[in-house]
């Protein structure tokens, strides 16, 4: 269920994302590559297609995925991304909570993409 509402969220922030956030654009743009996002009993997924820098999504698991990363389960998958640090992305990484598949920096744009996706909108302040 929370793997079902972050792909919600993610999707829709990445679209509408694109206009506000030129980081996020340029970083969309980089690679044509799909992500899969799965735990590892497999009961809840989802996967994102990004395609010249648009975005489309499913649930489940996606079996041509360019890059997958397994989560031990949805709860510890859903605080790590929605947190954007780093370091709890790396600290998963390292104590088994999470396994990553296939190319390495796929996972670390998607990463970016992510991270980029929840922040909030940077505000020009004029002075």
């Amino acid at each position: 269920m929370l793997l079902t509402l972050m792909r919600f969220v993610l999707t829709m922030k990445m679209k509408t994302g694109t206009r506000k956030k030129p980081d996020l654009k340029k970083a969309m743009q980089m690679r044509n590559f799909t992500m899969a996002v799965v735990t590892k009993d497999h009961k809840s997924g989802m996967h994102f297609t990004f395609k010249d820098g648009a975005v489309s999504s499913g649930g489940g698991d996606y079996p041509y995925a360019d890059a997958r990363l397994i989560w031990n389960n949805s709860l510890t998958a859903f605080k790590v991304l929605a947190s954007q640090n780093n370091y709890q992305f790396g600290k998963a990484l390292m104590g088994g909570l999470l396994k990553s598949e296939g190319d390495v920096n796929l996972i670390l744009l998607f990463k970016d993409i992510t991270f980029e996706t929840m922040s909030p909108a940077k505000k020009h302040l004029d002075k």
